[in-house]
């Protein structure tokens, strides 16, 4: 049976924590500087550059653990702490969120996600809100960018993907995690998160796969890591 270690960094300049889980020895699952984080985990790795992988304490809360034990653990954790508030930490996610999670964590996580109405993913704060309004303003669109916009706005779809494009966007990443840098948001699908940006979910894709750099002014990859939360 696969053994798997509970782990927490903890930024020594103001004690806002990052809580993760690995079946790796945990230095294999940090990398060197932190560096496994810069595509794993986005949101994580900008306050290693900015603030130094030495001046976060790394401490191995828990080791030899049970997926399932690994993953209760996490969620446990992550509340206790509210390392999801960016006030008190970097986590994005509830935790345990791995694929094929054991039916118990899944209800707990279940549990603690009941009130979110916010189907296409994690909500933002009204904070968080009104920066990304005001770093949004005064931008400069190029006639295609504002005619696309209008568009959005009066409900006039994209033009149709074809139906072999779409059953391979379903069946290949329908179950695959979106992170957008700009919301900071993590979207459980590609499909959920063109429809909630108003982009294409095909041009989405193009952005995870490296293809393409950005869509509708947004920046998009996979969030895939069963060891991220």
């Amino acid at each position: 049976m696969e053994q798997y270690s509970v782990y927490m960094h903890v930024n020594k300049a103001n004690d806002k924590k990052y809580i993760g889980i690995t079946k790796q020895t945990p230095e294999a699952r940090w990398g060197t500087n932190g560096r496994n984080y810069q595509n794993r985990c986005p949101h994580f790795w900008s306050s290693i550059q900015k603030y130094g992988w030495n001046n976060f304490e790394h401490i191995v809360v828990a080791s030899g653990l049970s997926k399932e034990d690994a993953c209760n653990m996490e969620i446990d954790l992550i509340a206790k702490y509210r390392t999801q508030d960016k006030n008190f930490g970097y986590n994005i996610l509830e935790g345990g969120t791995a694929p094929s999670l054991p039916e118990e964590v899944r209800k707990k996580m279940s549990i603690s996600m009941r009130g979110n109405k916010n189907g296409a993913g994690h909500p933002c704060s009204e904070e968080k809100k009104k920066k990304i309004s005001e770093a949004q303003k005064g931008r400069k669109f190029s006639e295609e960018r504002r005619k696309h916009l209008s568009e959005v706005k009066k409900g006039k779809p994209h033009a149709p993907c074809s139906e072999e494009t779409r059953k391979k966007i379903s069946d290949s990443h329908e179950k695959l995690p979106v992170y957008c840098e700009e919301t900071g948001i993590v979207y459980p699908s590609i499909q959920g998160c063109a429809k909630e940006l108003g982009v294409q979910a095909t041009l989405v894709c193009r952005c995870c796969k490296g293809k393409q750099k950005s869509t509708g002014g947004f920046h998009f990859s996979y969030y895939k890591d069963e060891e991220c939360a």
